[in-house]
């Protein structure tokens, strides 16, 4: 399943996470491992 969200909460449910930007992938990974400096561009808190 795929779910496209910008808050923390929610992107917190999934295993894992991509972040996009002008329609690529910029960066992703296990959510368990996502960081802050990820956490400040692009989703809110």
């Amino acid at each position: 399943m795929l779910l496209v969200e910008q808050h923390l909460y929610f992107v917190r449910q999934a295993d894992r996470y991509y972040a996009m930007q002008r329609g690529g992938i910029i960066s992703s990974g296990p959510t368990s491992e996502l960081s802050k400096d990820i956490i400040s561009k692009f989703l809110s808190v």
